[in-house]
């Protein structure tokens, strides 16, 4: 497959060079830079995940998310075909990620994540059937469910001006909506570099849940999702021996201090 080939013959850009972005676990991601734009491209082998990305990018991008937008063909089509792989051509989002613009996250910073996140959650509470179920975890005393981001790190959440922003939907599941909340909270303010921010844990469940009956209802079982998370991640990914045990050590502090 020559990829520059294919962009030029299906899209209306002038491309000047295509780099491969090694820093993705999944080895599907290339920047794409012409003379005006910067554009991200991701390979594909499952529709389902193409559907999933199509809806998920679009529903967010007309309701005035900071997301990145999906670049439609000449042909009029947000993705690409050829042979048994699909090609989706993404906006390039401007702006700094959290990892790198704060080793503590301001207040203001965390009350606009968290009104960003349950407005996300609130947009997409609709089920679709391309959306992959979450698996490892059911809970019948609670029945929020949306669209789920699942990797919601600090390299994932964007700042640019005053707008919260979130790329790599890739890893999306449908589920409980606490779920996604309970992952944030792990990824963002427990780790074994910073250890465990309870104030900042504290804000956001505070602002996120504008319903304190509902917050109620939902936190009490935020360990229990933490500590199955943190075992399904080890179990799916090949970690190194650093990577994997700084998910042990979050797993301690989940222990330790996530009683809610």
């Amino acid at each position: 497959m020559d990829l520059k080939e294919i962009l030029t013959n299906n899209y209306d850009i002038s491309i000047l060079n295509i780099e491969k972005n090694n820093k993705s676990t999944a080895g599907n991601v290339y920047m794409i830079y012409t003379k005006k734009e910067e554009y991200v491209v991701k390979i594909y082998s499952d529709f389902s995940l193409v559907e999933s990305m199509v809806y998920i990018h679009n529903t967010l991008s007309e309701n005035d998310f900071y997301v990145p937008s999906i670049i439609k063909s000449k042909s009029n089509n947000y993705y690409i075909k050829d042979n048994d792989k699909y090609i989706i051509m993404y906006s390039f989002l401007t702006g700094i990620s959290l990892g790198e613009k704060y080793e503590k996250i301001p207040n203001d910073v965390i009350e606009k994540l968290a009104l960003e996140v349950r407005r996300m959650h609130t947009l997409l509470k609709d089920k679709k059937d391309f959306l992959k179920p979450l698996t490892f975890y059911s809970n019948k005393e609670v029945d929020r469910y949306s669209a789920l981001h699942f990797d919601l790190t600090r390299y994932n959440i964007f700042c640019f001006n005053d707008k919260i922003g979130f790329i790599d939907f890739d890893d999306a599941k449908y589920g409980l909506c606490f779920c996604d909340v309970a992952i944030l909270i792990c990824l963002l303010f427990l780790s074994r570099k910073r250890g465990v921010d309870i104030d900042s844990i504290n804000l956001f469940l505070d602002t996120y849940y504008t319903d304190k009956t509902l917050m109620k209802k939902e936190i009490k079982y935020i360990k229990e999702f933490s500590l199955k998370w943190v075992d399904y991640i080890i179990s799916v990914n090949n970690f190194d021996s650093s990577l994997e045990l700084s998910f042990i050590k979050k797993r301690e502090l989940i222990e330790k201090y996530l009683n809610f």
